[in-house]
């Protein structure tokens, strides 16, 4: 759980604006407790500490926030950011917070993906509500049991794309 005294000095440093400090003081963190402080914040301290993120960093911040907090982010932020960002997303990240929002704001959203992200999420979406379809992720590295590690990496660089491998770790920590 995230300290108290570090979501009252965040909260400080944004009203300071100093948002070198904001984004020095939260990268060395896990994105999921990145996240967890985010949910303590008001509306706009929430979009300008989005913002200042990486944009890596904050793809994994975002794909770790509530329903909720994911939709609150998205009026704030500008169209080209939010476009990356969403194309950027786990395949089964971004199907689980399109469901949760109204029809017409899905299909908005879908129709700022990439055509290969689109087909992806269109696909998923077309699987029916709380089925195994609708939860799983595209992305996925065929290994087996009797190869050598070097042998695994090889696979994974050669074939695995670089969402995959990221979920992954996010998994093992």
């Amino acid at each position: 759980m995230i300290a108290f005294e570090l979501q009252t000095q965040i909260r400080t440093l944004v009203q300071e604006k100093q948002y070198r400090r904001v984004r020095d003081s939260l990268t060395p963190l896990a994105p999921i407790d990145v996240a967890e402080l985010l949910r303590g914040l008001t509306g706009a301290e929430k979009a300008i500490v989005f913002r200042i993120l990486p944009k890596e960093f904050a793809r994994e911040v975002f794909e770790d926030l509530e329903a909720e907090d994911q939709k609150s982010l998205l009026a704030p932020l500008g169209t080209e950011r939010f476009t990356v960002l969403l194309n950027e997303m786990a395949a089964d990240e971004r199907t689980a917070m399109l469901e949760d929002l109204p029809p017409l704001a899905a299909r908005q959203l879908v129709a700022l993906l990439s055509r290969e992200e689109r087909e992806i999420a269109l696909a998923l979406l077309g699987y029916p509500e709380n089925s195994v379809g609708r939860l799983m992720t595209p992305d996925y590295v065929v290994l087996k049991k009797e190869w050598s590690v070097a042998l695994v990496l090889e696979n994974i660089r050669n074939h695995g794309r670089i969402v995959f491998f990221k979920s992954l770790c996010r998994i093992t920590r």
